[in-house]
């Protein structure tokens, strides 16, 4: 039997976007880098059979203009129990916590607990000033 406590004793520290990535990157080399961050579970979830669910991750965009140009695309995580339904593009106007849509189309109950990968953010800084 689950405790109501364990879902709130688990979470996962936040990380702010801004953090990850170089200032300045070489103007040849601009097209050729891109960054690859986690996804993180912000607290743990219970998916019941065909459920689907909109989770917090402990990815948070901040108020920082380092942001405003870069191409910002959501992947899911390759080893994921459930079926990442958030694939795509983020505006580089959005700001606040990355949440993700995760569905359990399996005939099981899934934990997935606080600190779990669910995807990936990939940067594309080609033009970080």
């Amino acid at each position: 039997m689950l405790d109501i406590r364990d879902l709130h004793e688990n979470h996962e520290e936040d990380y702010y976007i801004s953090s990850f990535f170089p200032k300045e990157v070489e103007y040849h080399l601009q097209p050729l880098v891109e960054h690859r961050i986690k996804l993180k579970l912000k607290q743990t979830v219970i998916f019941h059979a065909g459920e689907s669910q909109n989770v917090e991750t402990s990815c948070f965009f901040d108020e920082r203009k380092t942001r405003s140009r870069l191409c910002l695309t959501l992947k899911r995580y390759e080893h994921l129990p459930v079926t990442f339904e958030s694939e795509g593009n983020i505006s580089s106007r959005f700001k606040g916590r990355i949440k993700v849509n995760l569905t359990n189309y399996s005939c099981q109950t899934l934990k997935m607990i606080a600190g779990s990968t669910v995807g990936y953010i990939v940067l594309q800084p080609y033009s970080l000033k």
